[in-house]
């Protein structure tokens, strides 16, 4: 039950608006231009709840057998990479 309780903390705090700000600086921190690409400010915070809450879902339940980095990597540049270079 106390496991319960810190993953729903967890949970509830990886999208409290601190967090949804520090990663919003992380991106405009990348040598990505954003707004070249046509993502608004709006945008760029959805984004970062999307980012989120992949990272989430992978922390509170990673796969089973854990993927190595390798395959980690793959699997990211597979599923996510296309909705970081498609245009909002």
């Amino acid at each position: 039950m106390l496991e319960n309780d810190r993953a729903n903390q967890f949970s509830r705090r990886m999208l409290e608006p601190v967090v949804i700000a520090r990663c919003r600086v992380i991106l405009q921190h990348t040598r990505i231009n954003w707004a070249a690409l046509g993502y608004s400010e709006a945008d760029i915070d959805e984004l970062v709840e999307f980012l989120l809450r992949i990272i989430q879902s992978m922390v509170i339940a990673p796969a089973e057998p854990p993927r190595t980095g390798a395959e980690l990597r793959a699997y990211l540049r597979r599923w996510i990479a296309p909705a970081l270079t498609a245009r909002p």
